[in-house]
């Protein structure tokens, strides 16, 4: 699901971004993207944060070189 929403909405935004040039205005892309990043920026305020003991990264690297 991810990755689907990574892959189509870069191909839909231009289209997006073009009809609301046209029709409101280019400030109107701007507030659109302005909104978007503000949003994204706050929805990492909710994702939590996951620690992993010191070392686990190293311990995952060499069992997986055996």
């Amino acid at each position: 699901m991810l990755f689907t929403t990574q892959a189509l909405l870069p191909t839909a935004m231009p289209l997006v971004g073009g009809y609301l040039g046209d029709r409101y205005g280019l400030l109107s892309v701007f507030y659109v993207i302005a909104g978007t990043v503000l949003v994204a920026n706050l929805a990492l305020l909710f994702v939590p944060d996951v620690e992993r003991p010191a070392g686990a990264a190293q311990r995952r690297m060499s069992r997986q070189e055996t």
